[in-house]
């Protein structure tokens, strides 16, 4: 990979490069849930606080045997309880409800820049740098939106929670306290960071590799009959489980590193199959291990760090002077203050598996569109093509005019297709290029499409962008068919909107008659019956290159290159 990915500063100016997709105004609804989604982690906050003092007035009450103070203690636990119920379910509606807009948003605004000046074409023919952008709009910004929405208001409201935990704690326990689970906590972050690094490593190589081994299937779907004809299924498998090796190899160096979470199944692992995790991943069960060991011994020390705190003011006669139901609640109060103080560190060390999840997917997303906005912003560059404006379309009777071209392919600047071509495209008149394979005749049609550009030489147009169907068709050798009915392909690259009138479906029957594919058109009629049909899986090759021509008749256009 071109990039090293990790928890970096590529990843923050990446992530900083998303946020105005995910809050793109001040006042959205994004950033009104976010508030909201802010406010009942706050509102949960508070209500976990009065939970967990609850303890330290049952202990006070049982000590004493109030009876009337128990009950009224237990109907004001149960209350805070049912309120803690309503608020986490809030708060995962609003974190659902705002990981589908910021999904919304975030794809949406790729859509917009991936189909921007055939920026798909480059991106998928031309340039491909950025593996499997299908994968990386589908996927990756989905998988990123749903975690972030889960742990933002955490990480948001973080900070404000320590700090007054810390405060409370301070109050009890001096300066050792905050300072005893500060340093815990600063151990366990540095720790986290050296470790977080390779894992988003292995997060985008597995992403990458998911992406592989997708698009190897879906081909084997496009290209089934194909298939079928040269009996290759063996071969094909092979190719399929060779992908699936490599991505099952790279989930599962991603799987050890996240093992540390469970030391006893990694350790299992590494008693019954050392050897095979030896061979395969190059002798890292050893780090595997200490990292399950810290992790673990990190988590679960912090349960026995507040008690050790909370022993120092007590062993130093601080609290001698309450009776021991009293000394109960206090010690039960602010083992509270400690264990949450704590689990407010512990809790985003936690959460790293979470943020190593983001990092990948942001990483992919991020660097996707740092691509599609440098061809944006390329777009204007100077590509030696000039537009006339004469008017009106070919107002003009020279369509295209090629001056001393050049062109080679965009892949390989040094392999000249054609060298010096001056040529002159007029109304009404036919022209035919011919010659061998991979003598430039395509080439030639992509540089009249805009989609290559000239090494040297001049390029004009003589008509008014937008080019529409009834200015220019082009038949290109591998045909495509949107979703919709048989109408729509025949007017593609329109959209069909209206209703379909006596009119329309006379022009259609016309040009489905002169490309001499009627019979297709009793099978499949013109209706919308056929909307969600793949018509790759129902047209022959044959009647595929028909059903091009029956749009060229219907657009009728001044210009047809085939």
């Amino acid at each position: 990979m071109a990039n090293k990915f990790g928890f970096n500063a590529l990843l923050f100016a990446r992530f900083k490069l998303l946020l105005p997709a995910l809050f793109p105004r001040p006042c959205g609804r994004t950033s009104l849930l976010f508030l909201l989604l802010f406010t009942l982690a706050v509102l949960g906050e508070f209500i976990a606080y009065q939970v967990g003092i609850v303890p330290s007035k049952f202990y006070a009450v049982l000590g004493e045997k109030d009876k009337q103070g128990f009950y009224a203690t237990f109907l004001e636990a149960s209350l805070y309880i049912l309120a803690t119920a309503i608020v986490l379910s809030a708060k995962q509606y609003v974190g659902s409800f705002l990981n589908i807009s910021w999904r919304k948003l975030v794809t949406r605004k790729l859509h917009r820049l991936y189909f921007m000046d055939k920026a798909y074409y480059f991106l998928n023919v031309l340039d491909k740098s950025v593996d499997n952008p299908d994968q990386r709009i589908t996927q990756d910004v989905d998988k990123m939106c749903d975690k972030l929405g889960t742990i933002a208001a955490t990480l948001i409201i973080a900070p404000f929670r320590i700090a007054y935990y810390s405060y409370k704690s301070f109050i009890t326990t001096t300066y050792i306290g905050p300072l005893g689970i500060f340093g815990y906590f600063i151990i366990g972050t540095i720790a986290t960071k050296l470790l977080m690094s390779p894992v988003i490593n292995y997060v985008v190589k597995q992403e990458k590799r998911e992406g592989d081994f997708r698009f190897k299937h879906v081909q084997i779907r496009t290209n089934a009959e194909s298939l079928a004809f040269y009996d290759c299924g063996h071969l094909e498998e092979r190719r399929l489980n060779s992908r699936l090796s490599k991505l099952l190899s790279v989930e599962l160096n991603l799987t050890n590193f996240q093992l540390p979470l469970n030391c006893m199944l990694f350790t299992c692992r590494v008693l019954c199959v050392n050897r095979f995790s030896s061979r395969c991943f190059g002798g890292t069960s050893l780090t595997f291990c200490v990292i399950a060991v810290f992790i673990n011994f990190y988590t679960y020390f912090g349960g026995i760090l507040s008690h050790l705190i909370l022993s120092i003011p007590i062993f130093a006669g601080y609290y001698d002077a309450l009776s021991p139901a009293d000394l109960g609640a206090l010690i039960s109060a602010n083992a509270f203050v400690s264990i949450y103080l704590i689990y407010s560190f512990t809790s985003l060390v936690d959460l790293s598996k979470e943020a190593t999840a983001i990092a990948g997917t942001a990483h992919r997303v991020g660097e996707l569109l740092e691509y599609l906005k440098s061809l944006s912003a390329l777009s204007n560059r100077d590509q030696k093509i000039t537009v006339r404006t004469d008017g009106e379309n070919f107002a003009s009777d020279f369509l295209f005019q090629l001056d001393g071209v050049t062109l080679t392919p965009p892949a390989h600047p040094h392999q000249v297709l054609i060298r010096d071509l001056t040529l002159t495209i007029s109304r009404n008149h036919s022209i035919m290029i011919s010659g061998p394979s991979s003598s430039g005749k395509t080439s030639l049609l992509r540089l009249i499409a805009g989609l290559w550009y000239t090494n040297s030489g001049r390029v004009d147009r003589h008509f008014l962008p937008p080019v529409l169907p009834s200015d220019i068709v082009f038949l290109p050798q591998k045909p495509y068919f949107t979703d919709g009915s048989l109408w729509q392909q025949i007017a593609f690259p329109l959209e069909v909107t209206s209703e379909f009138e006596d009119e329309e479906a006379a022009k259609v029957k016309r040009a489905v008659e002169l490309a001499g594919c009627e019979k297709f058109l009793d099978r499949a009629g013109f209706g919308d019956s056929n909307v969600g049909r793949d018509w790759s899986d129902v047209l022959s090759p044959g009647e595929m290159q028909r059903l091009m021509f029956a749009r060229l008749f219907y657009h009728k256009p001044t210009v047809a290159c085939e």
